[in-house]
């Protein structure tokens, strides 16, 4: 698959956050960012809309 890249400007303390859940997860930091990405595509592909911020929970305790 041919990729493209993107800059996107994050805060120091979100960039921070980002390299803590790569140490803690082993997951790099591309690829969590990109999951991300995906994620919030697929969500307003699948219901047209989204709310921000987004909140991401255990299956068990989302909200209907």
């Amino acid at each position: 698959m041919k990729t493209e890249r993107i800059a996107v400007r994050v805060p120091a303390d979100l960039k921070r956050r980002i390299e803590a859940a790569e140490k803690k997860t082993g997951i790099d930091e591309a690829t969590i960012v990109r999951s991300c990405i995906v994620a919030f595509l697929d969500y307003v592909e699948q219901h047209g809309e989204i709310t921000v911020p987004i909140q991401i929970a255990p299956k068990h305790k989302r909200e209907p």
